[in-house]
């Protein structure tokens, strides 16, 4: 009854710390329920607010929330809990320390904790465990031994914990490098059956990419993330390789795919396609149906789609020099009705005048218009 009293209390007023360590206490009780609620008890203390009087920039007086503090040593003994007999009492352990370390950093001893939880019997445990992860990696580094669990639990989990993995996995790569056999698995990720299970992956391998090198297989299925039937995983697969292009070469395959993916329903699809063969033709030579579809981007309705693709061909055109219908159509985008895209293509047009004679003329003649 006490512990219930408190989670009660916890939604109206600021518990005080003698009544929060007593909760961690509970956590050790003979009672499994009395655990449980213990648990339970210390999340609604983690998320509840009280208001508290303050002077405003004005002189008024003002309300801001202000949480009830778990001490360190109460985090532990939840950490502990994750090794309860009980799956409910792990459940609400795992829970319990993903509220608190939503705004409070946790030790690396439990994130440790967190990521032997991911190893559970029960999947409703380790699902919890790896929000619990996310939560923490918003303000702490995940030690890599916890991102390969992570990838374990992303292998092996039902829905909800592979989803939440996923998402885990992409907050970690925002500080740490993922260790190669997390990449593999997040490429092999990109085929799940669950749709959230893909966006993330298709994320968190954009994140190690913007960040650290990938491998060659990772681009490779990102490349076949493009014919995703989910357009926001289409759009997080073309980001992604926009960002390795920067510092990775895209293989045929890939460019391939890259140039089918500039004539996507969804703008960003096109947008991000036309980023990545462009950060690409800077390094590589781009096959002749790509540059083609560049051409046709310059059409596209999209004022976004077009001002990259005339970039890109400006790359393109830089090393080599580019087939009359393209040429044509710079032609055409130096009359477009968006001056910034005029600008853009007359930057291009300049990059292969010199190797060029007719894109000369097509200079000359569109300012002669203009």
């Amino acid at each position: 009854h006490a512990v219930k009293a408190i989670a009660v209390a916890a939604g109206d007023s600021e518990i005080p710390t003698q009544a929060i360590d007593a909760l961690g206490q509970a956590l050790k009780d003979g009672e499994a329920r009395v655990r449980a609620n213990a648990a339970k008890a210390i999340t609604r203390v983690a998320m509840s607010k009280t208001p508290r009087q303050a002077i405003g920039t004005l002189g008024e007086a003002s309300e801001f929330p202000r949480r009830s503090e778990i001490s360190a040593q109460v985090v532990s003994s939840l950490a502990e809990a994750l090794k309860d007999r009980e799956t409910k009492v792990r459940i609400k352990a795992a829970s319990a320390i993903g509220d608190v370390a939503g705004t409070t950093p946790i030790s690396k001893e439990v994130i440790d904790a967190l990521g032997e939880a991911l190893q559970d019997s029960e999947d409703g445990v380790r699902a919890q465990a790896a929000w619990a992860i996310a939560q923490a990696a918003g303000h702490s580094e995940v030690p890599a031994g916890v991102i390969v669990a992570l990838g374990e639990c992303l292998e092996s989990s039902g829905s909800i914990a592979r989803r939440n993995a996923a998402g885990a996995i992409l907050l970690a790569a925002r500080k740490s490098q993922l260790p190669e056999r997390v990449l593999e698995t997040l490429s092999e990720a990109l085929q799940d059956g669950e749709r959230a299970v893909r966006y993330n992956a298709a994320l968190a391998l954009g994140e190690a990419a913007s960040r650290h090198a990938i491998h060659a297989a990772a681009i490779d299925a990102l490349g076949e993330a493009l014919k995703d039937e989910d357009k926001d995983v289409r759009r997080c697969a073309a980001r992604a390789l926009a960002k390795a292009a920067n510092t990775h070469d895209l293989r045929g395959r890939v460019l391939q795919s890259l140039g089918h993916a500039l004539k996507d329903g969804e703008k960003d699809v096109r947008r991000h396609a036309a980023r990545a063969i462009a950060a690409d033709a800077s390094k590589n030579d781009i096959p002749a149906d790509v540059v083609d579809a560049l051409g046709a981007a310059l059409g596209d309705m999209d004022l976004g789609v077009r001002r990259v693709a005339a970039h890109a061909i400006g790359e393109v055109a830089s090393s080599k020099e580019v087939p009359g219908e393209v040429i044509d159509a710079l032609g055409r985008a130096l009359q477009d009705k968006e001056e910034e895209v005029r600008e853009i293509a007359a930057q291009s047009v300049r990059k292969a005048a010199s190797r060029n004679e007719i894109l000369e003329q097509v200079l000359a003649s569109a300012e002669l218009k203009s």
